[in-house]
């Protein structure tokens, strides 16, 4: 039961999907719009 599963987006912020150019979701890892993956402020250990 964490709240922050359920805290708005908006308090994260957006940005533009560089792919879609849709406002994606920082928190998110993939865009809303177009399901590419993206860099959110979540970085998996990748090169």
């Amino acid at each position: 039961m964490s709240d922050l599963e359920n805290v708005e987006p908006d308090r994260w912020g957006t940005f533009d999907c560089p792919d879609c150019g849709a406002p994606c979701h920082v928190s998110w890892v993939e865009c809303g719009s177009c399901d590419r993956p993206l860099v959110g402020h979540k970085e998996e250990s990748s090169p």
